[in-house]
């Protein structure tokens, strides 16, 4: 005989059913998108740095919150991005340039 006591309901079955569904969805959307953790955690060390210095533009001198947003960005890309830019560049072409090799 069939002891209801110790039989697992149908409910808590797909309870279990669906939160395995749920986790494996989930892990495979994070697998496919591990390439831009690091551009999210730019975004958001930039966002920190700045923020500081938007509310100021904002508030102290009472600039519209689009225009402090377009000066920090492009201050963000002279200041940071482009030397950056530059070094990888000139890292690059050191890599390529082999004197001799086709001497």
């Amino acid at each position: 005989m069939i002891n209801k006591d110790k039989q697992i309901s149908n409910v808590a079955i797909k309870q279990v059913a669906l939160l395995a569904i749920i986790l494996v969805l989930a892990g495979l959307i994070c697998f496919n998108l591990a390439l831009f953790i690091p551009s999210v955690l730019g975004a958001i060390t930039i966002y920190v740095v700045c923020r500081r210095y938007n509310f100021y533009l904002q508030e102290e001198k009472k600039w519209k919150p689009w225009l402090a947003a377009f000066v920090l960005m492009l201050a963000s890309l002279v200041i940071l991005i482009l030397p950056v830019y530059f070094y990888r560049r000139s890292a690059d072409r050191e890599t390529w340039e082999c004197p001799g090799l086709y001497d």
